[in-house]
């Protein structure tokens, strides 16, 4: 399934200065500022240089077309996949991480090195002790495993964006370790690489980006760009102390709308635009550093980077240096209900898919149609056993039921906000537009969505879509009238002034986040010191603001429904309406 971006893109304006003469721009110029680095060591001695990356990279081309720049240098290139374990040891080793149809997988607990057979990594390794050639070229995933690393002058990175990577596999299988590429559905490609290689290879990267040389944007069909490391790193530095912009990705779905479709510039051909999202293992921020060609970097590099300075010492602790909020862009306007369904907590994540957290979701509701409603908790009347017996009978016979009689609806309107901790029976509702602000840290980045009734409804490709009575079931809490009562919650004022105030929408004592909402007619200020915290803010009512780093003097520009991410080393900021008109922000933090 092609994955789709608005038009235009947010961007982050990083001027590089006198340092934006070093990046390289386009493969053969990329290639040929990888040589120039070469050609310096090779002026002391033999040289082995490892480009390590990800599945998507075509590492062979990219160190011919760099020894197509150093003529007359006696080269050699080892493909570190010579040295991976057959495709029956592989397939032994993550069997169990892998879901069945419609179902989900378990993260793989073990490590890069672990796809390789160590005898033949050894070999590799003395070869490269031994070597004879005055340069060799290491590359493939993998090529700066310690071990071989020792034996590097240069370590270049090869990165791609995730989407980047799923576009350009579209209907084919990525090249999986010790797997032969062939057809493959969406769904495939993406449980395989959540579940197996994504978590080990991005493990393995973080260890990489810590000593390379250079870094290579690799993402077609945009142009490439090659960052020697100081140029990098300076980008990444200022990055990571100012307003952050995400790139939104979006997809279709099956009871998508088509309201975000003209907001956002999205390609007339989208069957719906259903879905945006920002996930961190997913998305990237465009870079404008003041070149011919932005650099699409995915958030992870920067959150690697500066995991306390951007979380905050407190949020970093709680969440083990990962970034919790998942942001879903909604859309039903002229669509359908979604599936009614339920999400698991801590115990359950743990045990059955060696997920580290609970997901707990929220609601708040940005544009409603006639009659838009969301189901949210049991009714006084449901029977859980009868609900089960009816699911699971429509799923078989492909007969409805009366699903209303066992889960609550409550009407909405713009501005309403609702808690859905985890186990809730929940879902949203036809006519609405809604942000979904979640809590959930997973390798999986769909989210774990447990499908109790979907309407006999068919997916995107014809298919009834699946439901999961097993899941769905054991991770239902019983949650009925008075369990709801907080779950929509009046506003609270926090703080105010002339013009403007905080108000308090959203706290639960099982989430670990809270949600207030910045209301101005021109201009309010805040601190992140407070709650030891990133605030991530979205425009829910107003069409654009400019946000300040009070001390750096940075700005961002936020379009309505976009989202920004205020690293918690940012302290003081001021947001600002770009056409005086009143504002609405809702900010997210993770709470004491």
């Amino acid at each position: 399934m092609t994955i789709y971006t608005s038009l235009p893109s947010p961007i982050n304006h990083i001027p590089l200065g006198s340092l934006s003469e070093t990046v390289a721009v386009g493969t053969s110029a990329a290639c040929a500022a990888i040589a120039i680095e070469i050609k310096n060591l090779l002026e002391r001695g033999p040289v082995v240089a490892a480009i390590d990356g990800g599945l998507g990279v075509p590492f062979q081309p990219l160190a011919e077309e760099v020894l197509a720049h150093l003529p007359g240098v006696q080269a050699e290139i080892i493909d570190v996949r010579q040295a991976l374990k057959t495709e029956s040891e592989i397939a032994s080793m993550t069997a169990e991480c892998l879901p069945p149809a419609g179902g989900w997988g378990r993260v793989f607990s073990g490590a890069l090195r672990d796809f390789f057979e160590p005898d033949k990594l050894a070999k590799v390794q003395t070869h490269l002790e031994n070597r004879s050639a005055a340069l060799t070229l290491c590359i493939g995933p993998g090529a700066a495993l310690s071990g071989l690393l020792e034996n590097c002058n240069l370590v270049i990175c090869a990165d791609q964006t995730r989407e980047s990577l799923y576009n350009a596999h579209e209907g084919k299988s990525l090249p999986f370790f010790g797997v032969q590429p062939g057809p493959a559905s969406p769904d495939a490609n993406l449980d395989r690489y959540c579940y197996v290689e994504g978590p080990a290879l991005d493990t393995h990267k973080r260890q990489v980006l810590s000593f390379i040389s250079g870094y290579l944007s690799w993402n077609p069909p945009s142009e490439s760009l090659y960052l020697p490391r100081r140029t990098y790193e300076s980008l990444i530095a200022r990055l990571s102390v100012g307003p952050m912009l995400f790139k939104t990705l979006y997809s279709p779905t099956a009871w998508g709308g088509n309201w975000q479709k003209k907001l956002k510039g999205l390609p007339k051909e989208m069957p719906n635009s259903g879905q945006g999202w920002i996930v961190p293992n997913e998305n990237s921020l465009l870079v404008d550093w003041g070149g011919e060609v932005m650099l699409d970097l995915p958030f992870l590099n920067l959150l690697w980077h500066a995991s306390m300075p951007i979380l905050g010492d407190y949020a970093a602790r709680v969440t083990g240096g990962n970034f919790p909020i998942n942001y879903y862009y909604d859309d039903q306007i002229g669509g359908g209900h979604m599936a009614v369904q339920v999400h698991p907590d801590d115990f359950y994540m743990r045990a059955h898919f060696n997920e580290p957290m609970r997901q707990d979701e929220t609601y708040y509701i940005l544009h409603t149609g006639p009659d838009a409603k969301t189901f949210i908790g049991l009714t006084d009347e449901a029977d859980i056993p009868e609900l089960r017996r009816q699911a699971a009978e429509s799923q078989i016979t492909g007969q409805p039921f009366d699903y209303e009689k066992h889960i609550r609806s409550v009407e909405t309107e713009p501005g309403d906000f609702i808690l859905i901790p985890a186990g809730t029976i929940h879902a949203s509702g036809a006519e609405q537009m809604v942000l979904e602000i979640d809590w959930v840290i997973t390798s999986y980045t769909p989210g774990y969505t447990f499908h109790i009734y979907d309407y006999v409804r068919p997916g995107l490709h014809g298919d009834l879509r699946d439901i999961h009575i097993q899941h769905s079931f054991a991770a239902l809490k019983d949650r009925r009238k008075d369990g709801l009562a907080n779950l929509k919650q009046s506003p609270a004022v926090i703080r105010q002034g002339e013009g403007w105030r905080e108000v308090r929408i959203g706290r639960h004592p099982d989430m670990l986040f809270e949600v207030s909402r910045l209301e101005f007619e021109h201009e309010i200020g805040d601190r992140t010191e407070p709650e030891d915290s990133f605030h991530a803010l979205s425009l829910v009512e107003g069409r654009q603001i400019e946000i300040i780093a009070n001390d750096s003097g940075q700005t961002a520009i936020l379009n309505f429904p976009d989202t920004a991410l205020l690293p918690a080393s940012l302290h003081g900021y001021t947001l600002r309406s770009t056409d005086g008109q009143p504002c609405k922000v809702v900010k997210t933090i993770v709470c004491k």
